[in-house]
Protein backbone atom coordinates (compact mmCIF):
# COMPACT_ATOMS: atom_id res chain seq x y z
CA UNK A 1 0.00 0.00 0.00
CA UNK A 2 1.32 3.17 -0.99
CA UNK A 3 2.26 6.19 1.41
CA UNK A 4 -0.85 7.90 2.13
CA UNK A 5 -2.83 5.67 1.21
CA UNK A 6 -4.16 4.66 4.42
CA UNK A 7 -6.30 7.73 4.48
CA UNK A 8 -8.09 6.68 1.32
CA UNK A 9 -8.28 3.19 1.74
CA UNK A 10 -9.66 3.58 5.88
CA UNK A 11 -12.46 6.04 5.09
CA UNK A 12 -13.56 3.92 2.43
CA UNK A 13 -13.52 0.54 5.15
CA UNK A 14 -15.58 2.93 7.12
CA UNK A 15 -18.29 3.58 4.91
CA UNK A 16 -19.24 0.08 3.44
CA UNK A 17 -18.96 -1.12 6.75
CA UNK A 18 -21.67 1.73 8.05
CA UNK A 19 -23.94 1.24 5.12
CA UNK A 20 -27.20 -0.51 5.09
CA UNK A 21 -26.70 -2.78 2.98
CA UNK A 22 -23.44 -3.70 4.91
CA UNK A 23 -26.08 -3.91 7.92
CA UNK A 24 -27.54 -6.50 6.55
CA UNK A 25 -25.35 -8.61 6.07
CA UNK A 26 -23.86 -9.06 9.13
CA UNK A 27 -27.23 -9.80 10.85
CA UNK A 28 -27.25 -12.14 7.87
CA UNK A 29 -24.05 -13.87 9.26
CA UNK A 30 -24.47 -13.19 13.04
CA UNK A 31 -21.44 -10.37 12.87
CA UNK A 32 -23.48 -7.28 13.56
CA UNK A 33 -22.13 -6.57 16.45
CA UNK A 34 -18.09 -7.77 15.15
CA UNK A 35 -18.77 -5.42 12.13
CA UNK A 36 -19.53 -2.22 14.44
CA UNK A 37 -16.46 -3.01 16.78
CA UNK A 38 -14.27 -2.73 13.28
CA UNK A 39 -15.95 0.33 12.06
CA UNK A 40 -15.44 2.15 15.20
CA UNK A 41 -11.83 0.69 15.30
CA UNK A 42 -10.72 2.16 12.19
CA UNK A 43 -12.76 5.13 12.95
CA UNK A 44 -10.59 5.49 15.83
CA UNK A 45 -7.46 5.48 13.21
CA UNK A 46 -8.16 8.28 11.04
CA UNK A 47 -6.57 10.56 13.72
CA UNK A 48 -4.25 8.16 14.23
CA UNK A 49 -3.61 7.73 11.05
CA UNK A 50 -2.96 11.61 10.44
CA UNK A 51 -0.59 12.02 13.46
CA UNK A 52 1.78 9.43 12.50
CA UNK A 53 2.00 10.40 8.89
CA UNK A 54 3.53 13.86 9.57
CA UNK A 55 6.28 12.08 11.96
CA UNK A 56 7.02 8.76 9.80
CA UNK A 57 9.51 10.35 8.10
CA UNK A 58 11.86 11.24 10.83
CA UNK A 59 10.70 8.01 13.19
CA UNK A 60 11.83 4.72 11.46
CA UNK A 61 9.73 2.93 14.41
CA UNK A 62 6.38 5.04 13.25
CA UNK A 63 7.20 4.40 10.00
CA UNK A 64 7.66 0.34 10.35
CA UNK A 65 4.25 0.51 12.60
CA UNK A 66 2.69 2.04 9.67
CA UNK A 67 3.40 -0.20 7.75
CA UNK A 68 2.22 -2.75 9.38
CA UNK A 69 -0.92 -0.69 10.16
CA UNK A 70 -0.94 -0.84 6.13
CA UNK A 71 -0.92 -4.53 5.73
CA UNK A 72 -3.62 -4.71 8.22
CA UNK A 73 -6.09 -2.77 6.67
CA UNK A 74 -5.61 -4.02 3.52
CA UNK A 75 -6.67 -7.04 5.15
CA UNK A 76 -10.16 -5.97 6.48
CA UNK A 77 -10.66 -4.02 2.99
CA UNK A 78 -10.00 -7.34 1.10
CA UNK A 79 -12.81 -9.36 4.25
CA UNK A 80 -15.25 -6.29 3.74
CA UNK A 81 -14.71 -6.82 0.07
CA UNK A 82 -15.43 -10.64 0.38
CA UNK A 83 -18.40 -10.37 2.24
CA UNK A 84 -19.80 -8.24 -0.25
CA UNK A 85 -18.62 -10.38 -3.12
CA UNK A 86 -20.68 -13.72 -1.44
CA UNK A 87 -23.54 -11.54 -1.53
CA UNK A 88 -23.61 -10.58 -5.28
CA UNK A 89 -22.79 -13.96 -5.25
CA UNK A 90 -25.85 -15.47 -3.63
CA UNK A 91 -28.10 -12.80 -5.79
CA UNK A 92 -29.16 -11.06 -2.22
CA UNK A 93 -28.24 -7.72 -3.29
CA UNK A 94 -30.34 -5.49 -5.19
CA UNK A 95 -28.83 -2.17 -5.57
CA UNK A 96 -27.86 -0.79 -2.70
CA UNK A 97 -30.44 -3.37 -0.43
CA UNK A 98 -30.57 -6.69 0.46
CA UNK A 99 -33.38 -8.74 -0.31
CA UNK A 100 -34.17 -10.14 2.94
CA UNK A 101 -36.97 -12.74 1.01
CA UNK A 102 -34.26 -15.46 -0.78
CA UNK A 103 -31.95 -15.51 2.32
CA UNK A 104 -33.46 -18.41 3.51
CA UNK A 105 -32.93 -20.41 0.17
CA UNK A 106 -28.71 -20.02 0.84
CA UNK A 107 -27.15 -23.84 0.38
CA UNK A 108 -26.39 -24.23 4.37
CA UNK A 109 -23.45 -26.43 3.89
CA UNK A 110 -21.75 -23.58 1.96
CA UNK A 111 -23.30 -21.16 4.62
CA UNK A 112 -21.55 -23.05 7.12
CA UNK A 113 -17.78 -22.94 5.33
CA UNK A 114 -17.81 -19.66 3.91
CA UNK A 115 -18.91 -18.53 8.13
CA UNK A 116 -16.12 -20.49 9.72
CA UNK A 117 -13.59 -19.18 6.90
CA UNK A 118 -14.38 -15.67 7.15
CA UNK A 119 -14.54 -15.91 11.41
CA UNK A 120 -11.13 -17.09 11.61
CA UNK A 121 -9.81 -14.15 9.00
CA UNK A 122 -11.90 -11.30 11.25
CA UNK A 123 -10.13 -13.26 14.42
CA UNK A 124 -6.90 -12.67 13.45
CA UNK A 125 -7.30 -9.36 11.76
CA UNK A 126 -8.64 -8.52 15.12
CA UNK A 127 -5.69 -9.71 16.54
CA UNK A 128 -3.40 -8.34 14.47
CA UNK A 129 -5.02 -4.68 15.17
CA UNK A 130 -4.77 -5.34 18.98
CA UNK A 131 -1.07 -5.81 18.46
CA UNK A 132 -0.51 -3.02 16.13
CA UNK A 133 -2.60 -0.81 19.28
CA UNK A 134 -0.73 -2.52 21.65
CA UNK A 135 2.83 -1.42 20.29
CA UNK A 136 4.82 0.04 22.87
CA UNK A 137 7.48 0.93 20.65
CA UNK A 138 5.73 4.14 19.50
CA UNK A 139 2.93 4.74 22.03
CA UNK A 140 5.00 7.59 23.54
CA UNK A 141 5.30 8.97 19.93
CA UNK A 142 1.63 8.97 19.04
CA UNK A 143 -1.66 8.90 21.05
CA UNK A 144 -2.89 4.98 20.60
CA UNK A 145 -6.84 4.71 20.47
CA UNK A 146 -7.40 3.02 23.48
CA UNK A 147 -10.53 -0.22 24.60
CA UNK A 148 -10.76 -1.13 20.92
CA UNK A 149 -11.71 -4.58 21.85
CA UNK A 150 -14.52 -3.93 24.62
CA UNK A 151 -16.22 -7.24 24.95
CA UNK A 152 -19.79 -8.11 25.51
CA UNK A 153 -19.50 -7.58 29.29
CA UNK A 154 -23.37 -6.95 29.78
CA UNK A 155 -24.63 -9.30 27.19
CA UNK A 156 -27.55 -11.13 27.80
CA UNK A 157 -29.19 -14.06 25.56
CA UNK A 158 -32.25 -16.07 26.01
CA UNK A 159 -33.50 -19.89 25.41
CA UNK A 160 -36.57 -18.96 22.69
CA UNK A 161 -35.49 -18.92 19.32
CA UNK A 162 -38.03 -19.87 16.04
CA UNK A 163 -37.19 -23.39 14.56
CA UNK A 164 -38.06 -21.53 11.17
CA UNK A 165 -36.04 -18.99 11.26
CA UNK A 166 -32.28 -21.58 11.88
CA UNK A 167 -31.10 -23.52 8.82
CA UNK A 168 -28.81 -26.50 8.67
CA UNK A 169 -28.59 -27.46 11.87
CA UNK A 170 -30.35 -30.38 12.25
CA UNK A 171 -27.69 -32.92 12.50
CA UNK A 172 -25.37 -30.90 15.07
CA UNK A 173 -29.00 -30.78 16.81
CA UNK A 174 -29.42 -33.94 17.03
CA UNK A 175 -25.94 -35.14 17.91
CA UNK A 176 -26.03 -33.20 20.93
CA UNK A 177 -29.63 -34.46 21.73
CA UNK A 178 -28.08 -38.11 21.96
CA UNK A 179 -25.64 -37.25 23.91
CA UNK A 180 -27.71 -35.54 26.21
CA UNK A 181 -30.11 -38.26 26.63
CA UNK A 182 -27.46 -40.99 26.93
CA UNK A 183 -25.86 -39.90 30.28
CA UNK A 184 -28.65 -41.71 32.20
CA UNK A 185 -27.10 -45.07 31.07
CA UNK A 186 -23.52 -44.18 31.79
CA UNK A 187 -21.99 -45.37 35.12
CA UNK A 188 -20.61 -41.92 35.57
CA UNK A 189 -20.81 -38.68 38.19
CA UNK A 190 -24.82 -37.44 38.68
CA UNK A 191 -24.02 -34.51 36.72
CA UNK A 192 -22.28 -34.32 33.53
CA UNK A 193 -20.92 -31.31 31.37
CA UNK A 194 -21.28 -31.02 27.57
CA UNK A 195 -19.05 -27.56 26.58
CA UNK A 196 -19.78 -26.46 22.99
CA UNK A 197 -16.62 -24.77 21.65
CA UNK A 198 -16.11 -22.31 18.75
CA UNK A 199 -15.18 -19.20 17.95
CA UNK A 200 -17.49 -16.08 17.62
CA UNK A 201 -20.79 -15.92 15.21
CA UNK A 202 -20.80 -19.54 14.41
CA UNK A 203 -24.00 -20.27 15.96
CA UNK A 204 -23.34 -22.16 19.27
CA UNK A 205 -26.22 -20.10 21.34
CA UNK A 206 -28.76 -20.41 18.50
CA UNK A 207 -27.77 -24.70 18.63
CA UNK A 208 -27.80 -24.96 22.42
CA UNK A 209 -31.29 -22.78 21.87
CA UNK A 210 -32.52 -25.59 19.30
CA UNK A 211 -31.35 -28.13 21.73
CA UNK A 212 -33.09 -26.69 25.02
CA UNK A 213 -36.33 -26.21 23.43
CA UNK A 214 -36.36 -29.85 21.48
CA UNK A 215 -39.42 -31.55 22.38
CA UNK A 216 -37.04 -34.87 23.63
CA UNK A 217 -35.30 -32.74 25.65
CA UNK A 218 -38.24 -31.00 27.14
CA UNK A 219 -39.77 -34.60 28.67
CA UNK A 220 -36.91 -36.08 29.36
CA UNK A 221 -35.47 -33.60 31.69
CA UNK A 222 -37.64 -32.42 34.90
CA UNK A 223 -36.03 -28.58 34.99
CA UNK A 224 -34.52 -26.77 32.34
CA UNK A 225 -32.81 -23.74 33.22
CA UNK A 226 -31.32 -20.90 30.88
CA UNK A 227 -28.29 -18.28 32.18
CA UNK A 228 -26.31 -15.73 30.20
CA UNK A 229 -22.79 -15.73 31.60
CA UNK A 230 -20.42 -13.78 29.45
CA UNK A 231 -16.94 -12.65 31.05
CA UNK A 232 -18.41 -11.98 34.14
CA UNK A 233 -17.77 -15.18 35.93
CA UNK A 234 -18.78 -14.42 39.38
CA UNK A 235 -20.00 -16.77 41.39
CA UNK A 236 -23.19 -15.45 43.45
CA UNK A 237 -24.53 -13.91 40.45
CA UNK A 238 -24.17 -16.75 38.74
CA UNK A 239 -26.25 -18.35 41.35
CA UNK A 240 -28.59 -15.37 41.69
CA UNK A 241 -29.52 -15.42 37.68
CA UNK A 242 -29.75 -19.56 38.02
CA UNK A 243 -33.05 -19.16 40.96
CA UNK A 244 -33.96 -16.09 39.18
CA UNK A 245 -34.01 -14.13 42.67
CA UNK A 246 -32.36 -10.80 43.64
CA UNK A 247 -30.92 -10.24 47.22
CA UNK A 248 -30.15 -13.46 49.08
CA UNK A 249 -26.78 -13.83 50.78
CA UNK A 250 -24.41 -16.60 49.06
CA UNK A 251 -25.00 -18.64 51.17
CA UNK A 252 -28.59 -18.29 51.25
CA UNK A 253 -28.68 -19.06 47.36
CA UNK A 254 -26.09 -21.79 47.37
CA UNK A 255 -28.60 -23.49 49.20
CA UNK A 256 -31.57 -22.93 48.19
CA UNK A 257 -29.94 -24.06 44.57
CA UNK A 258 -28.97 -27.27 45.99
CA UNK A 259 -32.50 -27.92 47.41
CA UNK A 260 -34.20 -27.29 44.08
CA UNK A 261 -31.76 -29.45 42.10
CA UNK A 262 -31.99 -32.49 44.68
CA UNK A 263 -33.11 -35.51 43.36
CA UNK A 264 -34.09 -33.74 39.95
CA UNK A 265 -32.57 -34.25 36.69
CA UNK A 266 -31.61 -31.03 35.05
CA UNK A 267 -30.47 -29.50 32.08
CA UNK A 268 -28.58 -26.02 32.94
CA UNK A 269 -27.19 -24.60 29.93
CA UNK A 270 -24.36 -21.88 30.89
CA UNK A 271 -24.31 -19.67 27.36
CA UNK A 272 -21.24 -17.68 26.52
CA UNK A 273 -18.81 -18.61 28.97
CA UNK A 274 -15.60 -16.53 29.30
CA UNK A 275 -13.90 -17.52 32.62
CA UNK A 276 -11.08 -19.78 32.36
CA UNK A 277 -10.32 -19.79 35.64
CA UNK A 278 -10.44 -23.12 37.00
CA UNK A 279 -11.03 -22.92 40.60
CA UNK A 280 -13.94 -20.51 39.87
CA UNK A 281 -15.61 -23.36 37.97
CA UNK A 282 -14.74 -25.87 40.59
CA UNK A 283 -16.83 -23.94 43.41
CA UNK A 284 -19.98 -23.50 40.78
CA UNK A 285 -19.70 -27.39 39.79
CA UNK A 286 -19.60 -28.26 43.79
CA UNK A 287 -23.05 -26.33 44.16
CA UNK A 288 -24.66 -28.25 41.05
CA UNK A 289 -23.85 -31.79 41.67
CA UNK A 290 -26.88 -32.48 44.00
CA UNK A 291 -29.20 -33.65 40.57
CA UNK A 292 -30.18 -36.95 39.86
CA UNK A 293 -28.37 -39.15 37.03
CA UNK A 294 -28.63 -38.13 34.02
CA UNK A 295 -28.53 -33.86 34.34
CA UNK A 296 -26.48 -32.85 32.37
CA UNK A 297 -24.77 -28.59 32.10
CA UNK A 298 -24.58 -27.64 28.50
CA UNK A 299 -21.71 -24.62 28.40
CA UNK A 300 -21.10 -22.47 25.10
CA UNK A 301 -17.74 -21.09 24.63
CA UNK A 302 -15.52 -19.43 22.41
CA UNK A 303 -12.30 -20.72 24.53
CA UNK A 304 -10.82 -24.48 24.81
CA UNK A 305 -9.71 -23.48 28.03
CA UNK A 306 -13.10 -22.67 29.49
CA UNK A 307 -14.02 -26.03 28.52
CA UNK A 308 -13.80 -27.92 32.11
CA UNK A 309 -10.94 -30.79 32.32
CA UNK A 310 -13.02 -33.10 34.37
CA UNK A 311 -16.16 -33.28 31.55
CA UNK A 312 -17.36 -36.55 31.56
CA UNK A 313 -17.13 -36.75 28.15
CA UNK A 314 -15.88 -35.29 25.22
CA UNK A 315 -16.11 -31.69 24.23
CA UNK A 316 -18.32 -30.81 20.91
CA UNK A 317 -15.52 -30.18 18.78
CA UNK A 318 -17.62 -30.66 15.44
CA UNK A 319 -15.44 -29.04 12.57
CA UNK A 320 -17.90 -26.52 11.67
CA UNK A 321 -17.28 -25.15 15.32
CA UNK A 322 -13.55 -25.33 15.06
Amino acid sequence: MAEGVLLDVVPSIIQKLGSEAFKEIGKFWDLKKEFEKLEKTMDALVAVILDAEAKRIHNHKIKHWLERLEDAVDDVDNLVDEFQTEALGRQVMTGNEITKKVRVFFSSSNQIAFRVKMSRKLEKIKETLKDIKEDSSVSSSIPLPQETYTEYVNRETHSFVRDEQVIGRDDDKMNIIELLLSFDSQDNNNVSVLPLVGIGGLGKTTLAQLVFNDEMVVKHFELRMWVCISNEFDLKTILEKILKSQGPSLDDLQSSLRKKLNGKKYLLVLDDVWNEDREKWLKLKTLLMDGSQGSTILITTRSEVVAPSDTDCLSVLLARFR
